[in-house]
């Protein structure tokens, strides 16, 4: 079970005067034409079932391509509508499967998330499977500072399942 409580209290930090519920785009991506219809459904289906049972989200849309390489930013169509829709301030979160629906290394899940990166406030990326919550400008820096040395500047993403918050404690 995902840890909502945490994802507010994150999504918060960089939205403090934010009233209603997250804005959220559910985006699927899969390597084959072919297939693969189904799974994406079936992950599409779980995500939306689990977005709808709280009030704190709302869903914006649904972005889903097939037989798109992680590897090519420019023929990720609706990923690139979804960032548009994050730079106009219309989308808080966007929710993956998994973190492969971005990329399966770390330097194209640099090079992917850059882009929301740049948006301000900060987009938030959750990945339901892996039940991580990353900060997109950090995912866009990760190898960067790394390999600099600066790990201190460098927040690694909140692992948001099974953690209970108490309700009073933001501090992350």
């Amino acid at each position: 079970m995902i840890n909502w409580d945490m994802i507010e209290c994150l999504l918060k930090q960089s939205r403090p005067n934010h009233t209603g519920p997250f804005r959220v785009a559910i985006y699927s991506r899969m390597p084959y034409d072919d297939g693969q219809e189904a799974t994406a459904e079936i992950h599409i289906k779980f995500m939306k079932l689990v977005l709808e049972r709280d009030s704190l989200f709302r869903i914006e849309g649904v972005y889903s391509e097939f037989g798109v390489p992680f590897t090519d930013f420019s023929a990720m169509q609706e990923y690139q509508l979804i960032v548009e829709k994050c730079k106009a301030g219309k989308i808080d979160l966007v929710m993956i499967h998994d973190l492969s629906r971005l990329s399966k290394d770390c330097l194209h899940l640099m090079k992917n998330t850059e882009p929301l990166a740049q948006c301000q406030p900060e987009i938030g990326i959750l990945s339901f499977r892996d039940q991580l919550l990353v900060m997109a400008s950090d995912a866009a820096g990760w190898a960067e500072k790394m390999a600099s040395g600066v790990y201190s500047a460098c927040r690694l993403p909140y692992f948001v399942g099974f953690t209970p918050l108490p309700p009073d404690h933001c501090e992350i």
